[in-house]
């Protein structure tokens, strides 16, 4: 709809500030929020994601969607 170029950068402006925004909600209300208010079992994958951080982040990485 708008051409090569001019989609190209608008896809890419908008990837970025989804993940900004993404990042900054995670950062402010994320694992304060979700151990307050997860169960048991959200608590336990979140510390072995804590253990096991490299392995978690290629998994996440492998899955196309994951990220978005």
């Amino acid at each position: 709809a708008f051409g090569p170029w001019t989609g190209f950068l608008y896809s890419w402006i908008g990837t970025l500030v989804s993940s900004v925004v993404g990042f900054w909600l995670g950062r402010q209300f994320g694992a304060g929020v979700l151990r307050d208010f997860a169960g048991e079992g959200v608590n336990r994958f979140m510390r072995l994601i804590g253990r096991n951080g490299l392995t978690a982040s290629l998994i996440v990485r492998l899955v196309p969607s994951a990220p978005f």
